[in-house]
């Protein structure tokens, strides 16, 4: 373990923030790489174990507790991982029970109790085929895997201390289905849309609803929308059976833009909801442009949350609270 007062870690999609009950916080960056070889190994033709080396994985940590402003480097154990993990590549991290999840929306999650005398990570995999890989095949000099968070989302969900939900709604054409995307045409839909929860062990997933496409079109169509691929899915943080899809009209910009709820028990739609935030320069057609959240002209999704409810609730006068902290 290093102590250092500077951090400087790159990408800012591996950054994680938690907080205790007590106060305490932590922010966190997780780096996972290959393990440099050793000397026996540069010098051999391949690994001893194999075509692919070890990871090494390394947390970069400032806790509340620590001096101010001490950040700590750490080497950690990754447990279950497996050769998978030689592609890493952080997509989202989420705060959960105590812990922070690094996700890689191609293969798993790596798990972190941050507050532990003796961190570990701990591996667990998606309900997924991992992809052999880390960026788009075809644009490996470019090194990029695009943005997956549009058809797939891992987040917690739920009353109580929730529970982490993985959602995907990937079609089967895309890139990161391997030999499977071949064999489909580029109009073809995913088989389901589908829900799941993790358990407790951290490692399994039950699925708790699904709905195929060709039902999700028969009904969008029923509402008088089209059948364009929905993304990204965003699970109802209250209530984690209604996933939240955006519909377009058209594939191009300044289509009409519609935000549907799919009850995954139910396998219905809600009324769907125009999502109009900001005007456009350009409309499918010419006439009025359809306009919609500049987020999704670049593929971002929404950010869930709870901060909606809080501006109905009183909030005390600051001109009386200082008042009554004078007279005291």
């Amino acid at each position: 373990e290093k102590g250092h007062s500077v951090v400087n870690c790159g990408k800012e999609n591996s950054f994680g923030i938690l907080c205790r009950d007590d106060g305490e916080f932590a922010v966190a960056h997780l780096s996972v790489a290959p393990a440099p070889p050793t000397e026996a190994e540069a010098d051999a033709v391949l690994f001893p174990r194999g075509d692919c080396p070890a990871v090494m994985a390394e947390l970069c940590c400032m806790r509340s507790s620590h001096e101010a402003g001490a950040w700590r480097t750490t080497r950690l154990p990754v447990r279950h991982g497996g050769d998978h993990l030689l592609w890493w590549e952080t997509d989202a991290v989420v705060p959960f029970g105590g812990r922070i999840c690094w996700v890689d929306y191609l293969r798993g999650i790596l798990i972190c109790d941050l507050f532990s005398q003796s961190p570990e990570l701990h591996y667990g995999p998606l309900p997924v085929n991992p992809y052999d890989g880390r960026w788009h095949p075809d644009y490996d000099f470019g090194r990029t895997r695009g943005n997956l968070s549009l058809y797939r989302t891992v987040c917690v969900a739920g009353h109580g201390d929730g529970a982490i939900k993985f959602v995907d709604a990937a079609h089967r054409d895309l890139w990161f289905y391997g030999d499977d995307a071949h064999h489909h045409s580029a109009s073809t839909p995913p088989n389901f849309i589908t829900s799941w929860t993790l358990s407790s062990d951290w490692r399994t997933w039950t699925v708790d609803g699904a709905i195929e496409v060709e039902k999700f079109f028969d009904l969008t169509t029923r509402l008088s929308l089209g059948c364009i691929r929905p993304e990204p899915p965003v699970v109802d943080v209250n209530d984690p059976k209604t996933i939240y899809l955006v519909v377009k009209e058209r594939v191009c910009v300044g289509a009409a833009t519609f935000v549907v709820a799919a009850d995954m028990l139910s396998r219905t739609l809600h009324t769907p909801v125009a999502y109009l935030l900001r005007s456009t320069m350009l409309s499918c057609g010419g006439g009025d442009s359809y306009t919609s959240s500049c987020d999704l002209e670049y593929n971002e999704p929404f950010l869930p949350c709870q901060f909606s409810k809080y501006l109905g609730q009183d909030v005390p006068d600051p001109d009386t609270r200082w008042d009554k902290k004078s007279k005291e």
